[in-house]
């Protein structure tokens, strides 16, 4: 059973009641996600118990940060982990439907962890319900971020690599293409699972891709995995 505090160098995450649990994807996504404005404005849709909102409040010092979830336990854990931080002055969270959500002002960079668990039944726990796709899945992601972002904004988000192509396919069907691809693997040598991408309403800025192994053959942590996430990770 997982704890109900994860620590991290800089800050502590409660997640108790949290729908979803402190994990890899999050991390991965606050560590890889980028903005070239300086004061940003970030949204992280569907922001569960504030851990992505909490690591770009770190990386981007002079950010301002808004999250938003569905799932009101979750905004709970959320609220007392930005005020922990001392970052709730640049932090604030909110409670709602991202898919129904129309903000007076635009997004500089919009990040999100968003469910993708596919069934196609009825959830019945909290947790069936963050990793139900019926409400924000990475392809309505896609869909509902060119109304969220600036024209200069971007869009990163992660999600299962088998869906990869698919959700290339809706964003560029939504104006949105991809200039940053990480491709992440649990292991070297083995299948990857996850993909990191960053989006942006430009068709013609190329994209870099490339590739992240968690774990080495021997099942020490990557130097790239290390680099990538060092000033969050106690253990790094």
């Amino acid at each position: 059973m997982k704890s109900s505090v994860f620590k991290f160098k800089e800050f502590d995450v409660r997640h108790g009641a949290s729908a979803m649990k402190v994990g890899v994807d999050a991390v991965l996504l606050g560590t890889f996600a980028e903005t070239t404005c300086t004061d940003a404005h970030v949204f992280d849709a569907g922001c569960g118990c504030g851990i992505v909102s909490m690591i770009c409040a770190q990386r981007f010092p002079d950010a301002t940060v808004e999250g938003m979830d569905i799932h009101l336990p979750s905004l709970c854990d959320a609220l007392p982990n930005a005020v922990g931080a001392n970052w709730y002055g640049r932090i604030r969270f909110l409670f709602g439907d991202c898919s129904e959500y129309f903000p007076k002002e635009k997004y500089d960079l919009v990040v999100s962890n968003p469910p993708f668990f596919d069934s196609g039944v009825v959830c019945h726990t909290s947790r069936e319900y963050a990793r139900h796709c019926n409400d924000l899945s990475p392809e309505n992601l896609v869909r509902i971020a060119p109304r969220l972002l600036k024209h200069e904004g971007s869009l990163a988000i992660i999600y299962p690599s088998d869906r990869h192509i698919g959700i290339l396919k809706e964003a560029r069907k939504n104006g949105l293409y991809p200039y940053r691809i990480l491709h992440v693997r649990g292991r070297e040598g083995k299948t990857e699972k996850r993909v990191v991408t960053q989006f942006s309403f430009c068709d013609n800025r190329g994209c870099v891709e490339s590739f992240l192994s968690i774990f080495d053959l021997n099942g020490c942590h990557t130097a790239d995995y290390i680099n990538l996430t060092k000033d969050f990770y106690l253990n790094f």
